[in-house]
């Protein structure tokens, strides 16, 4: 009874196996959504149209002085797949003192000791494109601003990656724990887990 019992469990841990190894997982949650949905149709619309796919909102301190934040937004524009950066220094550069800039359009590009930067790119979110686009421009913005953050469907896309692919890792862990647990309890023996798993 208990060989059988090993045995069936050999075959169900295998077919489990098989089986994780053939599920893809996605993390474009546009393609889970109904064609016909506005948002979606928006955003077709807007690759479309003006070659956004995504957008990433950045916000760096606002005592970057201003030929700082033109060249971060300079190279930012030169990374692959960047269709446009608006920024106020972007728009007004350095040669604007910011005293001559009108309080209605400063209050919405900077607040709370922060600037905002708004970034547009071609690639899909949740692409290795895309992953590795989000990857260059935080490199960049750390560069002038250590603490600067980078939000928006392609950077939280990234995020969610790399959690769930350590909470994975994780959890096998403690799966494999938990099933070496059950065979040494049911068997009484250590020796038998350690040679079926």
């Amino acid at each position: 009874n208990k060989r059988t019992f090993a045995v069936l469990f050999v075959l169900l841990i295998i077919g489990s196996y098989v089986l994780k190894s053939n599920v893809s997982v996605y993390y474009d949650f546009i393609k889970a959504l109904p064609q016909d949905m506005t948002s979606v149709i928006s955003l077709s619309k807007m690759k479309k149209d003006f070659g956004m796919s995504s957008t990433y909102f950045a916000l760096f301190s606002d005592r970057v002085e201003s030929y700082d934040a033109v060249k971060m937004s300079d190279e930012i524009s030169a990374v692959d797949g960047i269709t446009s950066v608006l920024s106020l220094n972007s728009v007004a550069g350095p040669s604007i003192p910011d005293e001559m800039i009108p309080d209605a359009v400063s209050d919405i590009c900077r607040k709370g000791g922060y600037e905002l930067m708004m970034i547009s790119s071609e690639f899909s979110s949740s692409t290795d494109e895309s992953n590795a686009q989000t990857e260059k421009i935080t490199s960049i913005m750390k560069k002038y601003d250590s603490n600067a953050l980078l939000t928006g469907e392609a950077a939280l896309s990234k995020d969610l990656v790399d959690v769930t692919q350590r909470d994975f890792r994780i959890t096998g862990i403690i799966s494999v724990a938990a099933v070496f647990a059950v065979i040494a309890l049911l068997f009484k023996s250590f020796v038998i887990p350690a040679v079926v798993l």
